[in-house]
């Protein structure tokens, strides 16, 4: 596989004091923590402990890899002011009273049941600790917004409003970047099912309605029956020619489906690390294509269980058509890059694609994907 020279995945860190992207005028400064022991499952079920130095794992970016630093790149609230919001009325006043450049840090846990709608040109930044909780993310027909450090949890499908998901992206909006953020459904160990309904949840993040240039790095999504949905369907015509997206250094941990599932798109999914450790019964997915989407898969390390002493079902960890898929099935680019463990056979139909995204990127090999992404992945930033 040929690659750019020009970024990588440890992006490399400048002059900006705050690490956050934002110009130096800005009021917010890094500092490193202090450190703890952290504990973390293996593969073969036993618990290991860590120590946090309280250093980033890697070098704090400036700038996303990938499309959403194309065609102008994405600054969000660059060159405005800082404000730090610790309520449910204080982040929403923040977020949706204009279209001018504002930088948000969230302190604390904010709790609500209602999404909120972010406008264009801005900054939201979760500092170390804080949470938003049944509090959802809405970007609908806006551009140029950064989503960092944000833990979300909890956000219920409908409260009457409509979908809610986490993190959602739909009618036109574009140059978004969501980079280390923590999502999550519900809280670990619960039942995906919640009083019989599969639906109570949404997913963590969906980007539908002819959405653009979007990067989604450093994250991680678990304990979610959906994680990430990208293009809604056949019939979001508005997504041709539109839809693309990069993901790059993302942890699933037991999200059943979608990591992502991809129609109508364009996507590029390198040195994500995909695991699956809990059975339903369902037959599940990790990335998933319909209706002629076209992703090219680099280095990516999947690890998902294959079947318990009840014989459940596997969890496919790449699969192309469905029955379903009006524009027929999806076609990868690079299946063979990718370290498959513990699954069955990726389900691809039809001969490999040639997509090749237009710009630089150098991923790292697959067998060095789960050390570095969990070393680093999630809502980790020392942001002050």
């Amino acid at each position: 596989m040929t690659t750019g020279s020009g970024a990588s995945t440890g992006t490399t860190a400048g002059t900006d004091p705050t690490g956050t992207g934002e110009p130096t005028t800005s009021t917010g400064a890094l500092t490193t923590g202090t450190g703890g022991d952290s504990t973390s499952t293996t593969g073969a079920g036993e618990t290991e402990t860590t120590t946090d130095t309280g250093d980033p794992a890697e070098p704090i970016a400036e700038e996303p890899i990938g499309y959403a630093a194309l065609e102008g790149g994405t600054h969000g609230g660059a060159g405005g002011p800082t404000v730090v919001v610790a309520t449910y009325d204080e982040l929403r006043s923040a977020a949706e009273d204009s279209d001018y450049p504002l930088i948000i840090k969230v302190s604390g846990t904010i709790v609500g049941e209602e999404q909120i709608y972010v406008r264009s040109n801005k900054t939201i930044l979760g500092l170390p600790g804080s949470k938003l909780q049944g509090v959802g993310l809405r970007l609908s027909e806006v551009n140029n917004v950064i989503l960092r450090n944000l833990t979300i949890e909890e956000v219920i499908a409908d409260l009457g409003n409509g979908d809610q998901d986490a993190i959602t992206l739909k009618y036109g909006t574009h140059h978004v970047w969501i980079d280390h953020c923590d999502l999550r459904a519900q809280p670990p160990g619960e039942s995906f099912v919640v009083d019989g309904n599969e639906e109570y949840y949404d997913g963590l993040i969906d980007i539908t309605r002819g959405c653009d240039f979007v990067t989604v790095s450093w994250t991680k999504f678990t304990d979610s029956w959906k994680a990430m949905l990208v293009g809604g369907g056949p019939e979001e015509i508005e997504n041709i020619g539109k839809q693309h997206l990069t993901m790059y250094n993302n942890y699933f941990l037991d999200c059943l489906e979608r990591g992502p599932y991809v129609g109508l798109s364009e996507a590029h999914v390198f040195n994500n690390y995909t695991r699956v450790t809990r059975l339903t019964g369902h037959i599940g997915n990790g990335v998933a294509l319909r209706d002629n989407a076209r992703v090219r898969v680099d280095n990516c390390y999947f690890d998902h269980t294959l079947v318990d002493d009840e014989g459940m079902s596997p969890s496919l960890p790449i699969v192309t058509g469905y029955s379903s898929s009006v524009g027929g099935p999806g076609r990868v680019t690079n299946a063979d890059s990718n370290i498959f463990v513990n699954t069955v056979e990726p389900h691809i139909d039809g001969p490999p694609d040639d997509f090749v995204p237009p710009y630089d990127y150098s991923p790292i090999p697959a067998e060095e994907v789960p050390a570095a992404v969990l070393a680093g992945a999630g809502a980790t930033l020392p942001i002050e």
